[in-house]
């Protein structure tokens, strides 16, 4: 960048150096996670997994036969409001059943399945917007070909990028 002609150089190597940052320092928080605890590891891990997937599907599913009004229709103009509350309730009722199964402990109380369910379903929402506004920002519709149809690999797991490290340090507090 130094000897480029381009206008903005600074602002090039900014996005570049918060570009190789963002993805490793964020999502290596599932790394942690699993060793936050020898004996549930697997179960924090999945339920991280299964709840912003649960939301995303939802919220896809509700969304897409409900979802009328847009909730941020620059950013992400497919996404609804009725998706996103749907997504939010959705993640409440798994993390419930799985309470009621005795996952991923026994002692997972009602103040947890609250937690858990703001991580993902808000939280997990969140990072999607945040990445669709970078690809806005860019104007770029997929962030890969490498899964056709489903946005790319991070657009499988954006809604990982906040949940969890959130969750890693619920856990850890």
């Amino acid at each position: 960048e130094l000897f480029s002609k381009k206008v903005n150089p600074a602002a090039n190597m900014a996005y570049t150096l918060f570009g190789i940052a963002y993805i490793p320092m964020l999502l290596g928080s599932l790394i942690v996670l699993r060793q936050i605890d020898m004996t549930y590891d697997t179960y924090y891990t999945f339920v991280v997994f299964a709840s912003v997937w649960v939301c995303d599907a939802a919220a896809f599913g509700f969304g897409r036969r409900w979802g009328k009004k847009k909730i941020f229709p620059r950013i992400s103009p497919k996404k609804s409001i009725v998706g996103c509350v749907a997504g939010f309730l959705s993640t409440i009722i798994f993390l419930h059943v799985l309470a009621h199964l005795g996952l991923p402990s026994a002692d997972f109380t009602v103040q947890d399945i609250l937690v858990f369910s703001i991580i993902a379903g808000v939280f997990g929402q969140l990072g999607d917007f945040i990445e669709s506004l970078f690809k806005r920002d860019v104007d770029v519709k997929d962030s890969s070909t490498f899964l056709m149809g489903h946005g790319g690999v991070l657009d499988r797991f954006d809604s990982l990028i906040f949940a969890a490290p959130l969750t890693y340090f619920y856990l850890l507090f």
